[in-house]
């Protein structure tokens, strides 16, 4: 058997004369003619396009051209065309040529040469790229000897289960000749949007966007390879484009003629690229699918007719993915981005990087195991000879391939080889780690000694893996894009761990477990699969955020334990770790059995076994996800389950401008959904609308002065001002609350890297307030600060029919869209230059506006399900400009409507609001009967007023007051100096009372008084390996601080934990925290003065994730620096308000090689030593029944209760004073029973 060679060496002997015409340089001295395109190499049988520039007054050009090359067409040439087209095909090698093109005095010679398919695989240079680009690309590697991917075991498997449709496949083989041609040359561009989805699309050419109007705007057209092919047709009008007939060789006829490079309707600045998208879609859903079912079929039959066809269609993708390994130009996104806009792909300084190789690279790296697979399958097909089938390939061109070896291999190299090299130029790139997964699983493909460079470039080399878990991934476990798209990170990363370990398995000597440990070791790898346990809302929902679901929520969903991570994702991770809440997951409560995915016996037995003792339901508190930046609270049990979220958090790809938006799931379902994945990716569309604050539940600051913050808003970004940050997070029994914020920073040079601008505010307190154990009641209070301008946006769920509201008389508004009266609706140019926060509102309609000063609501039934409802109480601090607005996708598709409240106030800089509101889930009949501004007293006029609300329920009076800054207040006769706080009475004695952040809630002389507002200290010691802190002063009671959130804060950084253990030793408190403190680490490649350059990127620095953080040597921190920011995903920044200019060589000595391996590393943890602390104080006081309260505190407290005396209480004592006895029943909640005597 030949070897895989890549003799690079060679090619100065071989080849060295040939020197390709590309560009201007294909002109002779003085000529006024230039080739504009032209292909890097010809190949025999291959179909190319010459593009001829011209002067004006140039006629038609003759064409003179060797007989190896045939004009099969060229375009009508019309007086005055500055461009001439000639399309040739490429019929038998050439070793020197020249095209002529000439007409009067102007004149061009273009050299060409016409390579075989297996000169194709000879080593060559173009400008700086070594040629052609297959794995490996310097030395020899054996070809693939057997199946390696498939075990025998699962291809005996599949013969004996057969294939029960036998004679139906056979009667649909087509014959060679068409099934060859049917695949597009990838000498057409391919693209997945019939114009540029990123640009403003017109849809049809006869019948415009209407073809979008109920239908994907992204494919509504029709491919029928069979009764069509070369068309795309209309759904809507019918008619079927190009005109031309473009399998015969016509490329201009007609009146919508394409020659592959697109139409061009006059007036319309999007070409129509009819032939590239049926090159796309044909394949895609197709051609692809034909090969793998037939792989299939052959593995599960041994028919070697199916296998003659199945190894045909392989063998031509395999020919030309190798012709891409030469032609660089014809990489996909370079003729995408060509072909879109009515441009030619670049013919020289081609850079590959990031533009995928056949077709979009996340799709295409899910298609490589489909093929790794098929091509398993197919092995043995191989073994016996097939002449017809060499006698065919042999007449296309293909003299060299002899015997069923030369094809099999020809396969190997052209697409395996071609592809995985492809992902190692990191060409392709799909959503991390896709291509990742690819390689790793090309390695267990190939299975051959070159193989271990694979895996090495997995571990070692760029992609770096090894620290994936740590410099991808958040520290809560999370991804870092929307979560259907987070979800696929997970998939692929399991993927991948499975591959790796049948690597191992084939091949235990060449990967060490010492140089390519499993992934899975790594404890962070755990935390990838508990996140979407902790990440669902209610058992059944979670927030949809980003590119992720869709609005048609109105539809209680099945019960689910995990969120956009599928159950049966959940198997190997169970497999390995056991843990109980796997198990629930792979539980099925309606079978009452596990899924049938997991097939193993051993483990659906210990699903039984777990959820037989202790049930199959997750109940879950409230969760704070600080990674990715999402706060739950949650209430209830069962379908009675509410879940109350904000998200603070920042997508680096496919994100909306969403920060600080909120979500409500009760009564089975989402009620305030968000868009879900957008209708279109179209310029008018997806960041005007989809993606717009302003279609969240969002608010937005103008006028503050200089460059507007997000003015420049991104495509997939969700802006650019990094994270956000939780301020509060309090769980208690009947109430729970969280506050988050987002700073506002301005990039500076390094070192500093991130100047904050404190005058800017924008903070949202959510609060979930339970009436009983079936219902609670939503408090939202955001809070802006800074500019002259203040909007906030709401929109309720899709109804049943429109909102009704009470309490605000409205104007209606004669014409226009909330953009004003003489603004149309779609409407964008002149008002988004002007009003680029503003774009989304011209897409709002039938608008009405009034000016609110009292508390107004709106109550929506649900679509499809009217007895559920959402009531929402806007409660205006100030006088508020007010509109009303329908608002539905511009981008077509199914259609959906929803109703928006858009809120403004205005006034000099900085100007400061407070939007308010309340809102409730119900069926049938409210809970709530009303909902009232109080009046807030406090001590220093100056500061920003606390809220307080009179909410109330029947005899229910709640007295709800929350706070920006902690303060001294009073409203409605409650005092309290918290940041939330409850006074809860029912007929006007008190039931309830819950305080948070302060030190007093009373009512006349009943209530409570803590002995502290919040434990606060800092950091003094730190062991990371065991994720502990150590805090000075020590807590009173640590028991109590078990479940609670540790905030952990400096200048730059705000995050916190979650604490799992406390202890007191001596004069400090050691916590334990819940997760692993890793936020950073890879090797260290160089040290510069007050910088250090990793080795490995860390992708989430642009999210601001860094600053702030510990950077350390090695776990136990022997040198530790506080980080100003990483730049450029590498460099490392040190504080130097904190640490001066550190010199290089100090931090040369201080991450040096410590362990002799080679490596010098680094960490950055989430902490440091010398970070501040802090627990808030949460104080819970409910009657249990008549004369019995039910008390939480984690410190002392002085309770006074109506007709008693005061009493201190501590926390684990037991006693009697004064009229009340206390019994503690100890445990991390530190809840102590009341009784009053």
């Amino acid at each position: 058997m030949e070897p895989v060679r890549a003799e690079r060496g060679l090619w100065a002997a071989v080849a060295g004369g040939l020197v390709l015409a590309t560009g201007a340089g294909a002109a002779a001295p003085n000529s006024a003619l230039t080739c504009l395109q032209e292909p890097m190499f010809w190949m025999v049988g291959e179909h190319n396009r010459i593009l001829i520039e011209t002067p004006g007054d140039c006629g038609p050009l003759a064409v003179t051209a060797p007989p190896e090359l045939e004009l099969f067409d060229r375009w009508p040439w019309t007086k005055g065309d500055t461009r001439q087209r000639f399309y040739f095909r490429a019929k038998a090698p050439l070793a020197e040529g020249r095209i002529s093109f000439k007409s009067g005095a102007y004149s061009l010679e273009v050299p060409v040469e016409i390579l075989t398919w297996a000169q194709a695989r000879m080593p060559r240079q173009f400008e700086n790229w070594q040629l052609p680009r297959t794995f490996p690309m310097e030395g020899e590697d054996e070809h693939k000897k057997g199946t390696s991917f498939l075990s025998k075991e699962e291809l005996a498997a599949l013969r004996r289960e057969g294939a029960p449709d036998v004679e139906a496949i056979l009667r649909s083989l087509p014959p060679d000749d068409h099934f060859y041609d049917s695949m597009a040359e990838c000498t057409l561009a391919r693209v997945a949007s019939l114009q540029n989805q990123y640009g403003e699309m017109s849809g049809c050419p006869v019948c415009g966007r209407k073809v979008f109007e109920g239908r994907s705007p992204f494919r509504p057209w029709l491919i029928d390879p069979q009764k069509h092919p070369w068309k795309v047709g209309c759904p809507e009008c019918g008619r079927w484009f190009p005109s031309n007939d473009f399998a015969a060789g016509d490329r201009h006829s007609g009146e919508f003629p394409d020659d592959g490079w697109g139409y061009v309707k006059p007036g319309d600045p999007l070409p129509y690229c009819f032939i590239a998208y049926y090159a796309h879609w044909s394949y895609l859903g197709h051609y692809k699918a034909s090969i793998t079912r037939l792989c299939d079929a052959y593995a599960r039959t041994g028919n070697r007719e199916i296998g003659h066809t199945a190894a045909l269609g392989l063998f031509r993708v395999a020919e030309q993915h190798l012709s891409m390994a030469l032609n660089l130009n014809h990489r996909c996104r370079l003729m995408v981005d060509a072909v879109w806009t009515g441009q030619v792909p670049p013919q020289t300084k081609i850079n590959i990087a990031s533009r995928a190789l056949h077709y979009q690279a996340s799709w295409q790296t899910g298609e490589f195991p489909n093929y790794c697979a098929a091509m398993d399958k197919l092995w043995g097909f191989f073994d016996e000879a097939d002449p017809g089938l060499l006698a065919f390939v042999q007449s296309r061109g293909h003299p060299e391939i002899r015997t069923m070896s030369d094809f099999r291999n020809f396969i190997e190299v052209g697409y395996f080889r071609t592809f995985l090299q492809a992902c190692l130029d990191r060409c392709v790139v799909g959503n991390f780690p896709r291509s990742e997964r690819a390689v790793a699983q090309g390695a267990l493909f190939l299975n051959t000694p070159r193989s271990v460079e694979l895996v090495d470039w997995l571990y070692n080399g760029d992609a770096m893996m090894r620290h994936f878990l740590t410099n991808d991934t958040f520290i809560d476990g999370s991804p870092s894009e929307a979560p259907d798209y987070n979800a696929k990170h997970a998939r692929n990363f399991e993927a991948l761990v499975e591959a790796m370990a049948r690597v191992r398995e084939l091949q235990p000597d060449r990967y060490p477990p010492e140089k390519y440990p499993p992934l899975t070791a790594d404890p962070k790898c755990k935390r990838v699969y508990d996140f979407w346990i902790d990440y669902n809302t209610i058992g059944r929902t979670h927030a949809q955020v980003g590119d992720s679901g869709t609005i048609d929520a109105f539809d209680p969903p099945k019960p689910r334990q995990t969120a956009a991570l599928a159950p049966s994702d959940f198997i190997g991770p169970y497999a390995r770790t056991r843990d109980p809440r796997f198990a629930r997951v792979l539980y099925d409560p309606r079978t009452q059995a596990p899924i049938p995915e997991v097939t193993d016996p051993e483990l659906r037995e210990a699903i039984r076994q777990e959820v037989a003792a202790h049930g199959w339901s997750i109940e879950q508190p409230s969760t704070l996800l600080d990674g990715c930046g999402h706060a739950i609270l949650r209430a209830g049990e069962g379908d009675d389950r509410r879940a109350l979220w904000v998200r603070y958090g920042r997508a680096r790809v496919h994100g909306h401008h969403d920060m600080l938006t909120i979500g409500y799931e009760a009564k089975r379902r989402s009620l305030l959904p968000e868009l879900g994945y957008p209708r279109s990716f179209d310029a008018n569309t997806r960041l005007p609308w989809d993606a717009n604050w302003a279609t969240h539940y969002c608010a937005r600051i103008l006028g503050e002065g200089g460059p507007e913050p997000e003015g420049n808003m991104r495509w997939w970004q969700g802006g650019g001002e990094g994270r956000g940050h939780c301020k509060l997070f309090a769980d208690g029994p009947w109430a729970r609350v969280a506050t988050a914020y987002t700073p506002l920073h301005e990039d500076v040079p390094p070192p500093e890297v991130a100047r904050l601008r404190p005058e800017r505010i924008m903070e949202r307190t959510v609060s979930l307030i339970d009436l009983d154990e079936k219902d609670s009641y939503v408090v939202d209070v955001y809070r802006l600060q800074g500019g002259t301008e203040h909007y906030l946006s709401f929109h309720g769920p899709q109804y049943e029919r429109e909102a009704t509201i009470e309490g605000l008389e409205l104007t209606k508004q004669t014409g226009g869209t909330l953009a004003g009266p003489d603004i149309a609706r779609g409407q964008l140019a002149e008002w988004g230059k002007a009003n680029p926060l503003l774009i989304a509102f011209p897409w709002m309609f039938d608008v009405s506006r009034s000016t609110a000063r009292d508390p107004w609501s709106l109550d929506w039934p649900v679509r499809r399900h009217p007895d559920v409802r959402l009531r929402a109480t806007l409660v205006p601090c100030a006088a508020v400009e007010t509109a009303l607005a329908k608002g539905t996708s511009p981008g077509g598709g199914e259609p959906y409507e929803l109703q928006y409240v858009v809120q403004r106030t205005k006034g000099e800089r900085p100007l400061r609001s407070q939007f308010v509101s309340v809102l409730e889930a119900y069926e049938g009949a409210r809970r709530l009967s009303g909902v009232s501004r109080l009046k807030v007293e406090t001590e220093d006029p100056s500061a920003l007023p606390p809220v307080a609300l009179r909410v109330r329920a029947g005899a229910r009076a709640d007295t709800v007051v929350t706070a920006f800054e902690a303060q001294p207040c009073t409203a409605g006769g409650v005092s309290t100096d918290g940041s939330f706080a409850v006074w809860s009475e029912d007929a006007g004695t008190l039931r309830r009372a819950y305080l948070v952040g302060g030190r007093r809630l009373k009512k006349g002389d009943a209530g409570m008084d803590a002995a502290s507002a919040e434990w606060r200290g800092r950091i003094v010691a730190v062991d990371y390996g065991r994720r502990q802190v150590s805090i000075r002063p020590a807590a009173p009671y640590p028991a109590a601080l078990v479940g609670r959130t540790l905030r952990i804060t400096n200048e730059f950084s705000d995050c916190s934990h979650r604490i799992e253990a406390a202890a007191n030793q001596g004069d400090v408190s050691v916590l334990t925290l819940q997760l692993d403190p890793r936020i950073g680490e890879g090797p260290v490649v160089g040290v510069e003065a007050g910088a250090v350059t990793s080795g490995a990127t860390m992708g989430l620095s642009g999210l601001r994730y860094f600053h702030g953080k510990t950077l350390a040597n090695q776990e136990e921190g022997s040198a530790a620096y506080r980080v100003s920011g990483v730049v450029g995903k590498r460099v490392i920044h040190l504080d130097a308000t904190r640490h001066g200019s550190v010199p290089a060589g100090q931090l040369d000595r201080d991450f040096a090689d410590r362990d002799g391996d080679g490596i010098r590393r680094f960490f950055i943890y989430d902490y440091g030593v010398g970070d501040t602390t802090s627990v808030p104080t949460l104080l819970s006081l409910r009657s249990t029944r008549p004369g019995l309260w039910e008390l939480e505190t984690p410190v002392d407290v002085t309770l006074s209760l109506a007709g008693q005396e005061p009493v201190v209480i501590r926390p684990g004592s037991e006693g009697k004073a004064r009229g009340v006895s206390f019994t503690s029943k100890g445990g991390a909640r530190m809840v102590i029973t009341v009784s009053e005597r």
